[in-house]
């Protein structure tokens, strides 16, 4: 890498066969605040270590598939924060031994959230920040907890 050459995001040094089959769709933008963003969007994907059109529903599936779709889902949040950090022209590193995530350099806090074929992520340079998608309907005593 030269010195004018923008590293990208360490996590996505991946060396996984489903960076080249995901893409992202569908890409929603939004400023929280003066220093927070969210970004969600869907993902695309024809097929993933040797898995034709995966699908990425709440379908029955085998403990083998859920754990590829998890895996799937697991670099989709981490391709949409690429894209976020990109546009916001934020160059740094993601720092995953700690929780709430941060960004090593810059220190946004990050979180992320999937369901079947959506991900989302949330960054904020202020306070830790929390996103989650549910594609279903969430019990009242259960959202209580959270929010």
């Amino acid at each position: 890498m030269t010195k004018y050459e923008k590293p990208k995001l360490e996590i996505l040094a991946l060396n996984s066969p489903a960076l080249n089959n995901l893409k992202l769709k569908n890409l929603e933008l939004t400023q929280l605040g003066t220093e927070a963003w969210c970004a969600i969007a869907d993902i695309a994907i024809t097929e993933v270590a040797g898995i034709t059109s995966m699908p990425l529903t709440h379908a029955p599936s085998t403990p083998k598939s859920r754990e590829s779709k998890r895996q799937v889902q697991r670099i989709g949040v981490r391709m949409l924060l690429q894209q976020l950090v990109d546009r916001l022209n934020i160059v740094d590193i993601l720092d995953e031994l700690t929780f709430p995530y941060r960004l090593t350099h810059s220190f946004y806090y990050v979180c992320f959230s999937h369901s079947a074929q959506q991900v989302a992520v949330a960054i904020s340079h202020q306070h830790p920040v929390g996103i989650d998608i549910e594609l279903g309907a969430i019990k009242w005593h259960v959202a209580q907890r959270y929010y």
